[in-house]
C-alpha cells in the first residue's frame, strides 16, 4: 500500500468514527453524517446497527490474518538472525502455503506483486530487504561475544610470552576471501537497521580463493589465488 493510501484510509477510519459518535448521540441521521464525514453510508449504518464491528477496517481484507502474518514476519526474523534469511520468492512461498492450508476449499496457485508490496508496507517498521554477504557456517559459529573474546585473550596472552607488543613486523595475520563464480545474489529480508545481513554459504559452490597476509608494520606477503580445480591439461572451464 503506498503512502497516501495509507494516509487515506487512515483519516477514513477516523471520519467513520467521529460520524458513528454524531449518530449514536443523536445530533445526525445517516444520510447527514455519511455525506458530512465523506463515509459510504451503508458501512456507517452497518456498524450503528452492529451488523459489523465498529473498529472493521475499511478496505479489502488482507489475505493472511493479522495472526498468521505476524507468525510469518518471527519466522522471517529468526531465519535472519540465524544466518538464514529468506529471498522475497520465499517469502511469497511461505505465505502462499500458509494461505492454502487456512483455504483448503479454494486455494492460489499464486501471490502477486501488489500482495508483496502492501506485505512490506505494513511491516516496513519490523522489516527491511538488503544484499546479503556470505558467511559460512564455521564462521557464523563463530561470530558470537563467547568465541570473540576468548581469541582476543588468548592473542593477549601470546603476544605476551613472546614479547611480540613492541614487535610488529613479526605479527603477521592471514585471511581469505572467495569471489563467487555465480549470478547476482537476490535480497533478503532482514530486520529493520541491519547495516549488514549476512547468509550461510551453501555446501558447494564455484569461487577463487585469495589468501591475503600482512603484518602489524602494515607490509603485506603476495597473495596467493586458488582457482578452481581441474584436471592437468584440460581447459579450466572444465
Amino acid at each position: 500500500m503506498r503512502k497516501r493510501e495509507r494516509i487515506t484510509r487512515k483519516l477514513s477510519q477516523e471520519a467513520m468514527a467521529q460520524a458513528q459518535q454524531e449518530v449514536k448521540a443523536g445530533k445526525l441521521n445517516l444520510l447527514q453524517a455519511a455525506q458530512e464525514f465523506g463515509v459510504p453510508k451503508t458501512s456507517l449504518s452497518d456498524r450503528v446497527s452492529g451488523r459489523v464491528s465498529s473498529d472493521c477496517v475499511l478496505g479489502q481484507r488482507t489475505l493472511l490474518t493479522p495472526a498468521d502474518e505476524d507468525s510469518l514476519v518471527e519466522y522471517l526474523l529468526y531465519s535472519a538472525s540465524h544466518g538464514l534469511p529468506l529471498t522475497k520468492p520465499q517469502v511469497l512461498a511461505h505465505a502462499l502455503a500458509i494461505y492454502n492450508l487456512r483455504h483448503q476449499a479454494a486455494p492460489k496457485t499464486g501471490l502477486g506483486q501488489t500482495w508483496w508490496i502492501n506485505f512490506r508496507e505494513r511491516h516496513h517498521h519490523r522489516l527491511t530487504a538488503r544484499t546479503p554477504d556470505i558467511i559460512d557456517r564455521g564462521r557464523a559459529s563463530c561470530a558470537k561475544r563467547g568465541p570473540i573474546e576468548e581469541y582476543f585473550k588468548f592473542l593477549t596472552t601470546t603476544l605476551e610470552e613472546h614479547g611480540l607488543r613492541e614487535k610488529p613486523c613479526q605479527v603477521y595475520n592471514c585471511d581469505e576471501t572467495g569471489f563467487q563464480l555465480e549470478a547476482t545474489r537476490r535480497k533478503v529480508i532482514v530486520p529493520l537497521g541491519t547495516k549488514h545481513a549476512y547468509r550461510q554459504a551453501q555446501g558447494t559452490r564455484d569461487h577463487i580463493t585469495d589468501l591475503a597476509c600482512l603484518n602489524a608494520a602494515g607490509e603485506d606477503i603476495p597473495p596467493f589465488i586458488i582457482y578452481k580445480g581441474g584436471y592437468p591439461g584440460e581447459p579450466y572451464n572444465k
